[in-house]
């Protein structure tokens, strides 16, 4: 079968359900190319060399050499962050059965294996699917799969496939009961002792795959699988006898450098990995490797990975005494649910951005921005976010503007005057002050605020419908930094900029139009009334048309900065002036606006004042 485009490709594969296994089934006697991986992502066998380390003997953990043995899973663990393990507790019988079941399901006809894709599937925790992402993939992956969720034995017994449900399920269970094993082992060789509940937490998702890997003509062109680590806290993987798993060791092992290792398949054994998840709560201290699978030209391989995972709603972060023992924090903390979402929402890429490119690709062309930087969990700001020296803000390098917020109320009494004169100093002096009894009600600001919050949490696919090129308006632009194409060092900041052309217009295309939209007309309406006092004081009365003409446009931001973990090596936004005639800012409790001093100003001469958050205040 020829395919004459690569659309008709996709639709083959991905669309109708034939996956890989179609495509080899047609006849092709060489790699599609929408399958060739670029030069730097193939796998060249003779570029590694096989993990000699010996398995580790479970088994022995009820026994004198208990010791021994935990002390071997956390050298793993703190080093390759794979190993293999024998006598688990998994009948060998069974390990067969399941290999057995996975090429007996991938040996279906078509239409008995499509009922599981996605949107007839009866169950949405079932899936049968084809690479990773593919529709978001330049290159696919020489892999057809099935995934199945785990909730209860019921719905498994009800859903799964029938000729692989039971096996899958005992193996399901018996692998999870390892990891949990595994993970006290680990927690506990840190110093800390969790509870059931938290234990709970972070395994309480479960998921085996069924992974097939049809003969390939041209191997090394594509791979299996591309460069990834597990998302979640623990994985159990059962190879079959031909091989193909490579792990990439960490850059600071001086055992291996950057190397990849080769898992050889060892009969009988099960493949042990650590997640990112662990990694986090660690601290650092245990490694959630890069690893990758590689396609074969001389037979159909499978593999079945259980992996365990945190609930979706669980916050993840190191553990406290972990970080007291440490004495810095190396990750921010994440909701796993935005951690996943990332992790299905993009291709593999491997564990960081490997160049200034696949992170713009990331944050910019996906619409992923600096708020799925965070929660990848990275333990430090990719280098295209830090900033030279002197652009680096130290806050021990400035003082707190203390001034007083001015009372906007007392404009309609008898310190009318007085207040006038407070507005035009601090016009004269810094050009920052803050109101307070503005008209704005307390409660839309803070509806505001929570507004703000519950757009950046939306699925990127949610938000980026606002992009520029896709937005349902050239009026709404959803961004990150400021001018990304052109900045050298990019800000750690996302946000939606909404610019105000008519009631009408702001109703049908704004995100939380309402919130927003009052929030616009009431700050507008200060705005007029401050212009009008300052141009007063410089002995100026302009007319409506001269006002309207000088703040005629008006455009809303919603800004977002997530937490950084290296906030000291960047900045939310650069050093700036507002180009327009007034602007109202709402900020939160946290803070972190720092106003620069006129040099000719005798109070400050060029300094930085940080203008503290007030409840309720509006800055201007």
């Amino acid at each position: 079968m020829a395919f004459n485009s690569s659309n008709s490709l996709f639709d083959f594969v991905v669309r109708d359900g034939n996956g890989v296994k179609g495509l080899v089934d047609s006849g092709i006697s060489e790699v599609p190319q929408r399958y060739i991986q670029p030069p730097e992502e193939r796998i060249n066998k003779q570029d590694s060399r096989p993990c000699d380390a010996p398995p580790i003997d479970l088994s022995k953990l009820n026994g004198p050499e208990h010791d021994q043995v935990v002390d071997e899973i956390a050298r793993a663990a703190e080093t390759l962050g794979f190993f293999q393990v024998v006598k688990h507790g998994v009948p060998l019988e069974l390990l067969e059965s399941l290999k057995d079941a996975a090429l007996t399901f991938f040996s279906l006809p078509l239409e008995k294996k499509a009922v599981y894709c996605t949107g007839v599937s009866p169950s949405p925790k079932v899936k049968y699917g084809t690479s990773f992402v593919p529709e978001k993939e330049k290159a696919l992956e020489w892999k057809d799969y099935i995934s199945m969720v785990y909730s209860t034995d019921e719905e498994a017994v009800q859903y799964w496939p029938n000729l692989c449900k039971e096996v899958a399920l005992e193996y399901l269970m018996l692998s999870s009961k390892m990891a949990r094993d595994i993970l006290e082992i680990l927690i506990g060789k840190l110093g800390v002792r969790l509870d059931d509940s938290k234990i709970e937490g972070l395994l309480g998702m479960k998921m085996v795959n069924m992974n097939y890997y049809p003969a390939c003509p041209n191997p090394e062109f594509t791979v299996g699988v591309g460069r990834h680590s597990d998302m979640g806290t623990v994985t159990v993987l059962l190879q079959d006898g031909i091989g193909g798993l490579y792990v990439k060791v960490e850059e600071e092992n001086d055992a291996g450098k950057g190397e990849w290792l080769e898992i050889p398949p060892i009969p009988g054994a099960l493949v042990i990995n650590i997640g990112d998840t662990l990694q986090i709560l660690s601290n650092g201290k245990y490694k959630s490797a890069e690893h990758r699978v590689r396609a074969t030209s001389t037979q159909s391989r499978v593999s079945v990975p259980v992996f365990t995972m945190p609930i979706a709603t669980e916050r993840i972060g190191p553990l406290p005494e972990v970080v007291k023992k440490d004495g810095l924090a190396h990750y921010t903390e994440v909701v796993f649910q935005d951690y996943m979402n990332n992790f299905f929402g993009n291709a593999h890429a491997g564990k960081n951005f490997n160049s200034s490119n696949s992170l713009y690709d990331f944050v910019v062309r996906e619409g992923n921005g600096v708020k799925g930087v965070a929660n990848l969990g990275l333990p430090e700001v990719p280098e295209r976010y830090i900033q030279p020296p002197e652009e680096r803000i130290k806050k021990q390098d400035s003082s707190t503007c203390d001034a007083p917020p001015i009372d906007l109320s007392k404009l309609n009494g008898p310190e009318h005057g007085k207040v006038v004169d407070e507005i035009v100093r601090a016009a004269e002096t810094i050009g920052f002050f803050q109101v307070v009894n503005h008209g704005v009600p307390l409660e839309l600001l803070e509806s505001l605020k929570d507004a703000a919050h519950a757009f950046f949490s939306l699925p990127a696919e949610k938000k980026a419908v606002y992009r520029v090129g896709v937005s349902p308006s050239p009026m709404i632009k959803l961004g990150t930094s400021f001018v990304t194409e052109k900045e050298k060092a990019w800000e750690w900041k996302d946000y939606i900029s909404m610019i105000y052309r008519s009631d009408e217009d702001a109703l049908q295309y704004w995100p939380d139009q309402d919130v927003v939209l009052e929030y616009l007309k009431l700050s507008s309406k200060m705005a007029r009334d401050i212009v009008e006092i300052l141009a007063g004081k410089l002995g100026v009365s302009p007319d409506d048309s001269k006002i309207e003409q000088i703040l005629g446009a008006k455009a809303v931001n919603m800004n977002y900065y997530p937490p950084c973990p290296n906030p000291e090596l960047t900045v939310g936004v650069g050093r700036h002036s507002d180009l327009g005639t007034i602007t109202v800012s709402l900020q939160d409790g946290i803070g972190g606006l720092y106003v620069k001093m006129e040099e000719d100003n005798a109070a400050g001469k060029g300094q930085w004042l940080e203008i503290p958050s007030i409840p309720g205040a509006l800055v201007i």
